[in-house]
């Protein structure tokens, strides 16, 4: 990735295959996978919840240092982007999740405010981008939150279109940043109400113990860069009709305001940017085989949509896009207060996305999936029940079964 050194260290090495190295892993991933047994033999003996077997320490060991390295290094999908600086304003700054920050603040908005470059010129510096992702780009960078979350990402969202996506591929130019349009629609840009909100809800879900994205920081854009290469205020971007004045949120028009939005990921990969390749190298990097990294995908996915339906919640927008390689819930900014109906239909939508995937749609991958959600789920309500039993019989799933589902929920 040219360039992006200034923007961050090299990714360093795995933690070596020793009791050191398990002891420098964060505590989350330690205590959710591995659990040290009273079985005697050469070293200390654990058993792995997710390959339900007992296994040597050094095998753990092994498993652990070798699922350091994210999708951007196995996989073949992700492309280089050129992007040249902007100015922007740091406006919020993440230190209370993130407190030892992976960069410094007073060099933040100089050295991370973007934007795409379709001008064709050298580049002045590259991200890496996926097909599917019309308005993000990314870097590697590896560090953890206060709640010991590992990331391997730094994900930069609105800061344009990337030319190779697919919304970016469909057009010979980025028509939409080009004078005298008056387009409604700023295809590749964040609002700031969507950050807002997406921030808020991040945290919140950290905080509660659900795996998601985390929010570094918001910038606001004060220029963008024209499709020439040509940089352009966003006032005048806006007077000559580069950007709308407004646009529409919650069925009135507000004010646009264009953010850069930095996020850090575990996985940047989802669901939807997965072929066979992508699948067989992320199982085999955590020591799994396809079938067993499905099982493990449902297991951490039906938890965090229970996590989540627990604090009374619904996404509302659930599809292949917003989950993660690694089973987190991403994209955020759809939240609202849940439902019996909503809840219901986020569940129903959840196992959708399983089921349509042929790496991951398997018996056992869907059965774990449920018993997950139904076991990390808090008391459940008679009217839930019957949302539950109405949209999983869209699934084939009849409600005796959905009836023992629910009793596995806390009372």
């Amino acid at each position: 990735m040219k360039g992006a050194v200034i923007f961050a260290e090299m990714l360093r090495k795995g933690a070596q295959c020793t009791q050191e190295g398990l002891n420098q892993w964060p505590a989350n991933f330690w205590s959710t996978r591995f659990k040290r047994t009273d079985i005697k033999g050469p070293g200390h003996l654990f058993y792995d919840s997710v390959r339900n077997k007992t296994i040597f320490q050094g095998e753990a060991a092994e498993v652990l240092a070798s699922a350091q390295r994210p999708m951007s290094l196995l996989s073949t999908q992700f492309f280089d982007q050129p992007v040249a600086r902007v100015e922007g304003t740091l406006l919020k700054l993440n230190r209370r999740v993130v407190p030892s920050m992976p960069f410094k603040a007073d060099k933040i908005a100089e050295q991370l405010c973007v934007f795409v470059d379709w001008s064709g010129r050298e580049p002045e510096l590259e991200l890496k981008g996926l097909y599917n992702h019309g308005r993000a780009l990314t870097f590697n960078l590896k560090f953890e939150d206060r709640y010991h979350n590992r990331y391997n990402y730094v994900a930069l969202k609105g800061l344009g279109m990337p030319k190779k996506s697919d919304r970016g591929s469909s057009h010979s130019r980025p028509v939409h940043y080009e004078r005298g349009l008056d387009q409604q629609n700023a295809l590749g840009m964040e609002r700031s109400i969507n950050a807002l909100h997406d921030w808020e809800y991040s945290n919140y879900f950290l905080s509660s113990g659900i795996r998601t994205h985390v929010p570094l920081a918001l910038i606001k854009f004060k220029s963008i860069l024209l499709a020439s290469g040509e940089r352009i205020d966003v006032g005048d971007a806006i007077k000559e009709k580069v950007l709308p004045a407004t646009r529409e949120y919650d069925t009135r028009q507000v004010k646009f305001v264009p953010y850069l939005y930095l996020k850090g990921f575990g996985e940047m990969m989802r669901v939807i940017d997965l072929h066979k390749e992508e699948y067989e190298a992320f199982a085999k990097e955590r020591g799994l085989s396809v079938q067993e990294y499905a099982v493990s995908w449902g297991r951490e996915v039906g938890r965090n949509v229970a996590l989540m339906h627990n604090l009374g919640l619904a996404h509302g927008y659930i599809t292949d896009h917003n989950l993660t390689a690694d089973g987190r819930i991403v994209d955020l900014d759809s939240m609202s207060k849940g439902t019996h109906s909503s809840i219901g239909e986020d569940l129903y939508d959840t196992l959708s996305v399983l089921v349509r995937d042929q790496g991951l749609g398997t018996n056992d991958s869907k059965a774990a999936l449920l018993d997950s959600y139904f076991t990390n789920r808090n008391h459940i309500p008679e009217m839930q029940r019957r949302q539950f039993v109405s949209w999983l019989a869209h699934r084939g799933i009849d409600k005796k079964e959905v009836n023992r589902l629910v009793g596995l929920a806390r009372k």
